[in-house]
């Protein structure tokens, strides 16, 4: 029989090693205070209403979680890829990339990116910013 040692980090993920530990540790500080610029969601958050966010704030934002998501190694592989800073992120791949990895903070920080719409409104749903016209 073999003792196995994990670490987990704040969130719950395991790891293996304490240094890949520590690093994602770092990550998910940095990715929660980048998101304390936005008011927080309440839990029972309506699907018809939205919170209202400076657009010039939620575009800095969108602009540290992709820096970061490049320094997690999460980035494009061509300028084709290079998500554009819009109002909901406009990139397929970076998402897609996102979503694979393990990082629950950086996903949910992008989840939150992508309820966003053009004019800095934060909805539930990530359907109801591409598709409200208001």
């Amino acid at each position: 029989m073999k003792a196995i040692i994990k670490f987990m980090a704040d969130d719950g993920v395991e790891f293996g090693q304490r240094e890949a530990c520590e690093a994602y540790e770092v990550e998910l500080r940095a990715i929660r205070t980048i998101m304390r610029r936005l008011e927080s969601r309440p839990a029972d958050f309506p699907y018809d209403k939205a919170i209202q966010h400076p657009v010039e704030v939620l575009k800095e934002v969108l602009a540290s979680l992709v820096e970061i998501a490049e320094g997690m190694g999460l980035k494009a592989q061509s300028n084709a890829e290079i998500p554009t800073l819009t109002l909901p992120p406009a990139s397929f791949f970076l998402d897609r990339l996102i979503d694979d990895s393990n990082h629950l903070a950086m996903k949910a920080a992008w989840f939150r990116m992508c309820c966003c719409d053009v004019k800095g409104r934060e909805w539930k749903h990530p359907d109801f910013a591409l598709d409200n016209p208001n």
